[in-house]
């Protein structure tokens, strides 16, 4: 199936094409994870600039090759109460096994930044297998440190060796090139999510 229209998750059950790589995005809002999904498939209005998420649902693409999923998650923030975007990415990772988990951080002025937004998030993935664990950095047109410097500090501190760099620069095929260039293995992923009663309860599909 080559479209690139949306599908619900359990919608992509329905066919047969087990082998393809099949990416997660997860990342704060406003760092770029719908424009991501723009730029690989062919969907347009997905990405926003306010504060507030415009992906309310984990949601699954192909990409404009028709030779790998991308699933978009929804935005979280600071502020926000994190339990329905968690239930969203515990369904995305516990739909199918997958390829490639992905941090998406929004490139700063101050290096540190991003790598402390991959660093939160990393922490709360600690269970998961550190293979399965990339990160990707958006706007790096709009900075002047290196990105070889940022990789070698995510290695160095974090212990991630995936680690992507893109912006209105990077075409999009070199983007999916890169991108399925780490989808080496497959992981069979299950989380746990803890029920607002405080229970563990595992998080069906959509």
């Amino acid at each position: 199936m080559s479209s690139s229209k949306g599908k619900t998750l359990s919608s992509l059950l329905q066919h047969d094409e087990a082998d393809y790589p099949y990416v997660v995005l997860i990342g704060h809002v406003g760092t770029g994870k719908s424009t991501i999904v723009e730029k690989l498939t062919n969907e347009r209005d997905r990405s926003g600039s306010s504060s507030k998420s415009v992906t309310t649902s984990a949601e699954a693409f192909w990409t404009f090759d028709g030779k790998m999923v991308i699933c978009d998650t929804p935005g979280t923030n600071p502020e926000s109460a994190r339990f329905t975007h968690n239930v969203q990415i515990a369904a995305a990772v516990n739909f199918k096994p997958v390829s490639r988990l992905l941090i998406v951080v929004k490139a700063d002025t101050r290096m540190a930044n991003p790598l402390d937004r991959i660093r939160e998030f990393a922490e709360d993935l600690i269970d998961l297998p550190d293979e399965v664990i990339g990160a990707v950095v958006t706007h790096t047109d709009t900075v002047s440190w290196s990105t070889q410097e940022l990789r070698n500090c995510v290695r160095e501190e974090l212990g991630i060796e995936c680690i992507l760099f893109t912006g209105t620069h990077v075409q999009r095929q070199t983007l999916l090139n890169d991108i399925r260039a780490t989808c080496t293995q497959t992981f069979n992923l299950r989380i746990d999510h803890p029920g607002r009663n405080g229970h563990s309860a595992l998080i069906p599909l959509l």
